[in-house]
């Protein structure tokens, strides 16, 4: 605790710094503001980018749903929308000279980046996928009323007819031969 008091209230046997020691150590200390600001700013910009492809991944699965696009395609560029951020990621290459040599990094964030890909795969294949399901079972059921609508504007004899209908017939039928028949043989003998 006391060091960091000689640091801010410097004794009077220390040394004052000199001004070029202060602009040294202001000039350093507003390159390491300026990096802080940039990394932020780079980090909020990944940020809105990869929500952006994400909102606009669901919107033109939206749309293109609504205008009937073949539903392979529309999957497959709304994924490829929402793969964006994390396929930009992926290929970025870093060439940094430090003190042992040259060093080449390949996709500097790999969590960040393997999270973005997962999540994104994840909700927006789930989500495309679920409604590519509801379409499908919609045009199904479509397709079933459609084909109930079909039957009844060419109608059959049959579907006026009410149950047991031929059976009836035929049983009425087998009455008046059996009237007929006792009739003939009591008229015979």
């Amino acid at each position: 605790m006391l060091s960091d008091f000689d640091e801010i209230f410097p004794s009077e046997d220390t040394p004052e710094p000199s001004s070029d020691d202060f602009d040294k150590q202001f000039i350093e200390d507003y390159i390491q503001t300026q990096k802080a600001r940039i990394e932020t700013r780079k980090l909020i910009q990944e940020i809105l980018f990869f929500a952006a492809c994400q909102v606009a991944s669901a919107s033109l699965a939206i749309l293109l749903f609504q205008y009937a696009v073949q539903v392979v395609f529309t999957a497959w560029l709304c994924l490829f929308i929402a793969w964006i951020p994390s396929l930009a990621n992926l290929g970025e290459v870093n060439l940094q000279k430090t003190e042992e040599g040259w060093t080449l990094r390949i996709m500097n964030k790999p969590i960040i980046t393997l999270i973005k890909f997962i999540s994104s795969v994840g909700i927006v294949t789930v989500t495309i996928y679920s409604i590519a399901d509801e379409l499908d079972e919609t045009a199904k059921q479509i397709t079933a009323v459609y084909n109930e609508i079909q039957q009844y504007e060419q109608p059959q004899i049959d579907q006026f007819l009410p149950p047991y209908f031929w059976q009836v017939i035929l049983a009425a039928v087998a009455i008046v031969l059996l009237a007929n028949c006792i009739k003939t043989a009591r008229d015979l003998l």
